[in-house]
């Protein structure tokens, strides 16, 4: 019998001590050391079993790639913890076990039971697998990899949106702002209103590091984007940074998230043709052309001993 530790081999002595005390003491029971020897033997055997028992017992350990390999009954209570967890997060777990593709299935079910009859069991339903669809690693996982399709799309389009935006920002735009020096640089009074009270349209003239720390607070309402069109849109989009600095709790990305899930929202107006003119382009970059000044008449002097009917028919109006 091999000992891996000095702990084990005192142990085994200790017990073989007490199973020989044990066994000498049962002739003379009414001797009370021997009494004491044989309840301590007795403990000690008492404990290997147990600790035997342990042992055998499915326990935590990492293997040799460092993963960990847990028990039945450990990952059963490990599952209940993640449950409590969600549902202190206000998301109510799932209990059955269910394919990511048995989800859909019974995520458009629900859908359709809600067109039959909008009653709240059948939203709750609704809510219910909407909830483990975009919840499921493999939804999450086809998200990411449809964001970056778009992505790569959409940055011809946002470049191009970028530079028309510029022509009406000028470079010191962050220095001189007034509708003044915008008419100054070519700009409308109107389009220049619109560009003093959407400061998200500047963003355009501010690199990417520092839009990268740009304050989540000035984000959402200095630089709002609501209400922009399409180009404005675009080209607001092609200045964000691919990281935000300071961004711990990731309120700016989800910002950024926002800003991108309008833009597509756009997109998908447009191909359909359903987008409305003033999302297509905003009027304020429609510059009317002022009117052609009407010819006045010239001036003839009336001809003395001539009534005035007889003048008027006389003259000839070009």
């Amino acid at each position: 019998m091999k000992y891996t530790t000095d702990k084990d081999l005192e142990s085994s002595s200790n017990i073989l001590a007490c199973k020989a005390l044990a066994q000498c003491n049962q002739r003379n029971a009414n001797d009370s050391n021997s009494l004491l020897l044989s309840r301590k033997g007795k403990n000690l055997l008492e404990f290997e079993k147990n600790r035997k028992k342990q042992k055998k017992q499915p326990t935590i350990q990492p293997d040799t790639k460092g993963q960990v390999i847990v028990g039945n009954n450990e990952l059963l209570e490990h599952i209940e913890l993640l449950k409590s967890q969600l549902e202190n997060a206000g998301i109510r777990p799932i209990s059955e076990i269910t394919s990511y593709e048995d989800g859909k299935s019974q995520l458009r079910s629900a859908l359709e039971a809600v067109i039959k009859e909008d009653s709240f069991l059948n939203l709750k339903e609704v809510e219910k697998w909407d909830e483990f669809i975009k919840n499921h690693p493999q939804f999450i996982k086809e998200q990411k990899e449809e964001n970056k399709i778009w992505e790569a799309n959409a940055q011809v389009a946002a470049e191009k949106a970028r530079n028309e935006q510029k022509k009406y920002i000028p470079e010191d735009i962050f220095k001189n702002a007034s509708i003044i020096n915008l008419n100054n640089y070519g700009v409308s009074k109107n389009l220049a209103t619109r560009i003093m009270r959407n400061r998200a349209l500047w963003l355009v003239r501010m690199d990417k590091k520092d839009v990268a720390n740009v304050h989540i607070a000035d984000l959402k309402f200095k630089y709002s984007f609501t209400g922009l069109d399409i180009i404005e849109l675009r080209a607001l989009y092609s200045c964000l940074p691919d990281k935000f600095d300071n961004d711990p709790n990731n309120e700016k990305e989800d910002w950024k998230n926002s800003l991108i899930q309008s833009l597509k929202d756009l997109e998908n107006k447009e191909k359909n043709n359903t987008l409305p003119k003033r999302l297509i382009r905003n009027s304020a970059y429609c510059v009317m052309k002022p009117p052609a000044p009407t010819l006045a008449m010239p001036f003839v002097k009336p001809v003395s001993g001539k009534d005035l009917f007889s003048q008027i028919r006389s003259r000839r109006i070009d």
